[in-house]
C-alpha cells in the first residue's frame, strides 16, 4: 500500500509538472503575441503620424509657391508701374494697364511652369507612394503569414505536449497496475508460505495426539 501511495504521489507530481510546463509554454506564447501586437500598434501609430506630417508638408509645399508667385507677381507689377508712371511719365490708366499685363503674364507664365514642375514631382511621388504601399502590403502579408505560422507551431507544440502528457499518464497507470499485480502476487506467495510453514506443525501435533490415545 505504501508503494502504491508513493506511485500515486509520483504520478500526481509528474502530472503537476507537465501542467506547469504547459502553462509556462502558453504564458510565453501569450507574452510574445502581446509584444508583437503592441509593436504592430506602435508601427501603425507611427505610420499615421508620418502620413499626417507628410500631408501637412505637401499642403505647405503646394500653398507656399502659389502665395510666393502671387506676391512676386504683384511686386513686379508695382515696380513696372512705378517705372512706367513716375520714370517715364506715362498716363495713369496706361501705366496701370501695362502693370496688370506684366502681373498677369508673370503670374500665368511662371504659374504654368510651376504647374508642370508640380505635375512631374507629383507623378514621381505618386509612383513612390504606390511602391511604398506595395511594400507595406507585402510586409503585412509576411507578418500575417508569420503570425499564422506561429499559431500553427503553437498548436502543434500544445498537441505534442498533450500527447506526451497522455503517454506519460498511460505509462504511470501501467506501472501502477504492474505494481498492484506484483503486490498481490507477493501477498499470495506470502500466504502460501505461511500455510506451508504451519502444515508440518499441525501434522506433528496430530501424530502426538494419536500416540497418546493409543497408549
Amino acid at each position: 500500500m505504501a508503494k502504491t501511495d508513493k506511485s500515486n504521489k509520483e504520478s500526481a507530481d509528474t502530472k503537476s509538472g507537465d501542467n506547469g510546463k504547459d502553462k509556462q509554454l502558453n504564458a510565453d506564447w501569450d507574452k510574445r503575441s502581446k509584444e508583437k501586437e503592441k509593436q504592430f500598434k506602435e508601427r501603425e501609430v507611427r505610420k499615421k503620424k508620418r502620413e499626417k506630417k507628410e500631408m501637412q508638408r505637401i499642403k505647405s509645399n503646394v500653398n507656399f509657391p502659389i502665395k510666393a508667385l502671387f506676391q512676386g507677381s504683384i511686386i513686379i507689377g508695382l515696380i513696372f508701374f512705378v517705372v512706367k508712371y513716375f520714370g517715364q511719365s506715362a498716363d495713369l490708366i496706361k501705366s496701370i494697364f501695362y502693370s496688370f499685363i506684366v502681373f498677369a503674364s508673370v503670374y500665368i507664365g511662371v504659374g504654368i511652369i510651376m504647374l508642370l514642375s508640380f505635375f512631374l514631382i507629383a507623378h514621381n511621388k505618386k509612383r513612390e507612394l504606390r511602391e511604398m504601399i506595395k511594400v507595406e502590403k507585402e510586409r503585412k502579408m509576411q507578418e500575417e503569414e508569420q503570425r499564422r505560422a506561429d499559431e500553427h507551431k503553437r498548436a502543434e507544440e500544445a498537441a505534442r505536449l498533450e500527447e506526451q502528457l497522455n503517454q506519460e499518464l498511460k505509462e504511470e497507470l501501467r506501472r501502477q497496475e504492474s505494481a498492484k499485480a506484483n503486490n498481490a502476487a507477493r501477498a499470495r506467495n506470502q500466504q502460501s508460505a505461511d500455510v506451508n510453514n504451519q502444515m508440518p506443525g499441525n501434522a506433528l501435533n496430530d501424530m502426538l495426539f494419536e500416540d497418546e490415545m493409543n497408549i
